[in-house]
């Protein structure tokens, strides 16, 4: 399907043009010689790119197997600092609201502890499940919006994720979270079609190295994603502004970019799980967050597939690109549905490449 343009001068139509017969002919001329199909992954930080990446190695690469254990220390080491960041923003929070001495006695040295280590030990994780374990406590982290998606499994797990001997399963590794740092570049094949995701930091950071790679000039399509669960969380980078916000300003700059402005978008709707879930708990959330949006309603609010459907419209109406704008909705630790969605990405990519060739 078709997506939305942003009208231009006729001076600029004419460098746009310019833009997208250099695109085809890079792109065209890269695949005959390399028969490597390029995916430039993006989106704003936490929603779920490094995730994505993991499925497609399990996927495609592992056959559905397991990781390897060389992946899985990686990410046995990242879930223990996944815990300890968490159990730190709630503390630091508490102290920021001036609770601190009430929860210091409460809880004594634990208190502390956290807030002083830097790595998890089975000691320190003792600490954090007794904090944890306090309803005030999971009571006042529902309303601290800057924690990860996933801070309740990865607190949930302190005492688990913190043993000598942990090695993470699979859905624990799909579930850890690590900051890209770079780019990363992950090779597969399906249906003996070989892809090159690249993914790139999402941090506002790490955006300038989108446009400064060499790869901007011969991508076959971008793979935007945004988490739609995050709609009331803010940027951990900078706590005054809003997740879902700063990912259509970036998706609407993106597209709309001399560099991306000629390539198709392809966006998925990430997190759709939690989604539903925040909808189940609190039917009012989304109402309550865009009740200034004249085309949310109550009814959307409390209804999931409404609710999907309005996120849809929402990046339909911002996207700023001359090519096609694809739409899906997806779990990024949902083995199944990841891997089905990205199928329907390759028929999307091949389609094009099919179109460019004549």
């Amino acid at each position: 399907e078709m997506g939305g343009c942003i009208g231009t001068e006729d001076n600029k139509k004419a460098t746009k043009n310019n833009v997208i017969s250099i695109h085809e002919k890079n792109l065209h001329q890269q695949n005959q010689e390399e028969d490597v199909y390029e995916l430039l992954l993006i989106g704003a930080g936490d929603a779920g790119k490094s995730t994505f990446c993991k499925q497609m190695v399990l996927s495609f690469v592992n056959n559905d197997k397991d990781f390897s254990e060389q992946d899985k220390l990686k990410y046995g080491r990242a879930l223990k600092g996944n815990v300890l960041v968490n159990a730190q923003k709630i503390l630091w929070r508490i102290e920021e609201m001036g609770k601190d001495d009430k929860y210091r006695q409460e809880f004594g040295d634990a208190f502390d502890r956290i807030l002083d280590e830097d790595s998890l030990t089975i000691d320190l994780a003792e600490c954090i499940e007794l904090v944890w374990g306090s309803k005030s406590i999971k009571r006042l982290a529902e309303n601290i919006n800057s924690l990860d998606s996933q801070y309740i499994f990865y607190l949930d797990n302190a005492l688990k994720f913190a043993a000598t001997d942990f090695l993470p399963n699979k859905e624990e590794v799909l579930r850890s979270r690590v900051k890209t740092t770079g780019i990363s570049e992950t090779y597969f094949t399906v249906d003996d079609c070989n892809f090159k995701i690249i993914d790139v930091g999402g941090q506002r950071s790490e955006r300038r190295k989108w446009l400064n790679h060499e790869f901007t000039g011969h991508i076959n399509s971008v793979l935007f994603l945004a988490a739609v669960d995050e709609f009331d969380k803010v940027l951990e980078e900078d706590e005054d502004k809003n997740r879902f916000e700063e990912s259509i300003t970036l998706f609407s700059g993106c597209s709309a970019s001399q560099w991306f402005n000629a390539i198709p978008f392809i966006v998925f709707l990430n997190k759709i799980d939690l989604l539903e879930e925040i909808i189940s708990k609190n039917p009012s959330a989304l109402y309550k967050r865009f009740k200034n949006d004249p085309n949310m309603t109550k009814d959307i609010s409390e209804d999931y597939e409404q609710a999907l459907q309005y996120f849809e419209n929402v990046f339909r109406e911002a996207y700023a690109g001359e090519s096609d704008l694809y739409i899906y909705p997806t779990c990024a630790i949902d083995s199944d549905c990841t891997k089905n969605v990205f199928k329907a990405t390759q028929d999307v990519v091949l389609k094009l490449e099919l179109e460019l060739s004549f």
